[in-house]
């Protein structure tokens, strides 16, 4: 199941919230352990919906296929991704959290569950889940990219370049910490690093349209 992308779900719109968060140092304990399961297994047809975008029809199989596998994590994270394409961020984290519980911690999981608090404007709820991610895998790059906004909206410009550096340490394609980081170095006046990372960006991905029109304004700079 595809990850959130911060761009294409109104990322813009969360980093210009102010984060009023407290206690972001405080350790968050992993998901209590549950049974484990061999394999997780979905309603083909009903993922294949969701891919070509027929959400009604997704639903509806997902939540038929629930009434006989009514812990299965996978179906509980896939039902909560469609709620969330139609809009309903409210049911896309309650069946996160149930996916979670019934023992599917997987890192895309709980990197969306951060995506979808943000988008609720719960940012501690986000900052945990991100937290909670990184207890189950404290090496996806994902977790600290998005720490590391939530840090940046505090106004805490060193934990900000820590966390998108780590990012990008775990993960060079990290191209969202990359941008991001970029920003950083233009507001500290360090414009050659900011060029450094747009166009490390543009050598990843040279159709990039962000970072493309960034590189023509530090270039003007």
């Amino acid at each position: 199941m595809p990850k959130r992308s911060f761009l294409h779900y109104g990322l813009y719109i969360l980093i210009a919230i102010f984060f009023f968060i407290s206690g972001c140092t405080r350790a968050i304990q992993p998901a209590d352990p549950v049974p484990p399961i061999k394999k997780w297994v979905c309603d083909p047809e009903a993922d294949e919906q969701l891919k070509a975008g027929d959400l009604e029809a997704s639903l509806e199989r997902h939540l038929s296929f629930l009434q006989n596998h009514p812990v299965n994590g996978l179906t509980l994270y896939h039902l909560g991704y469609a709620y969330g394409q139609q809009g309903d961020f409210n049911l896309e984290a309650e069946y996160y959290e149930k996916a979670i519980r019934a023992g599917y911690q997987k890192d895309g999981l709980f990197f969306n569950l951060g995506m979808v608090y943000g988008e609720l404007q719960e940012y501690e709820k986000a900052f945990e889940a991100f937290e909670r991610g990184l207890a189950v895998n404290p090496k996806y790059s994902d977790h600290y990219f998005g720490l590391g906004l939530l840090y940046r909206k505090r106004g805490d410009s060193i934990q900000t370049e820590n966390f998108f550096l780590k990012a990008i340490e775990l993960n060079p394609k990290n191209l969202d910490a990359r941008l991001f980081l970029s920003e950083i170095y233009v507001a500290q006046s360090k414009r050659e690093k900011a060029l450094e990372q747009v166009r490390q960006i543009l050598a990843i991905d040279p159709d990039h349209p962000i970072a493309r029109e960034y590189l023509k304004q530090l270039e003007e700079l």
